[in-house]
């Protein structure tokens, strides 16, 4: 079967050991009576020539892998099959800064500590340079839910915590979404004062006038 790895330190390069295509390709054959050998074309596999070493490398993001096993006593009776190799690229999720923001009153009440934020606004943050087209991004409630890509969170969000709560965000490669990864933020929803009305101050003046004695 094909084999799809995930490259997580961006260098496009995987190492690959063929285990289980090498049990794949021997199915209930004895491993004793037969030599099996990897090559990077048809051509080095039906003449048994450049065997590929293993543990392997892959040069491409893409790669075809042909498969030769050969009879050990006769090593003209050998068969030949393939199978393909993909590494998808791994994102980045870039740390987003702790976020402050003041309650409302779009639920009625603006001390409560909760209020609906729009989750999307942190998207760029999370990608960086990365490319949106390329990878999509997810928000969670716990770092189980992100690690699963369960239980997504909708924009705009309205906390259920006042006052202050964790966001775990998730970025995965569209291709290939086990190939992931998570950051962690916090948003802090403070009290906005209420400015009672206050009661007016009225000042008087007193005059005193002198006292005149006729």
């Amino acid at each position: 079967s094909d084999i799809d790895e995930c490259d997580d330190d961006g260098d496009g390069v995987v190492t690959f050991d063929f285990t289980n295509q090498q049990t794949q390709v021997l199915g209930v054959q004895n491993p004793a009576n037969f030599t099996v050998s990897y090559h990077s074309s048809m051509t080095d596999a039906e003449n048994n020539t450049a065997p590929l070493a293993v543990p392997y490398q892959n040069t491409n993001a893409t790669e075809e892998i042909f498969i030769r096993i050969e009879n050990n006593n006769n090593t003209n009776c050998y068969d030949t099959t393939s199978f393909n190799l993909s590494v998808f690229d791994t994102p980045t999720a870039n740390t987003v800064a702790t976020v402050e923001e003041c309650d409302n009153l779009d639920d009625g009440n603006n001390a409560n500590g909760q209020r609906e934020i729009d989750l999307n606004n942190f998207d760029n943050a999370i990608l960086g340079a990365q490319d949106n087209t390329l990878f999509s991004v997810s928000y969670h409630l716990t770092q189980d839910d992100a690690n699963n890509n369960d239980n997504t969170i909708s924009s705009p969000y309205y906390n259920t915590t006042p006052f202050s709560y964790q966001i775990f965000a998730r970025i995965e490669n569209n291709l290939k979404t086990e190939c992931y990864d998570t950051t962690v933020f916090t948003v802090n929803i403070s009290a906005t004062p209420t400015a009672n009305d206050a009661e007016d101050i009225i000042l008087f003046e007193v005059v005193y006038f002198p006292l005149i004695i006729m």
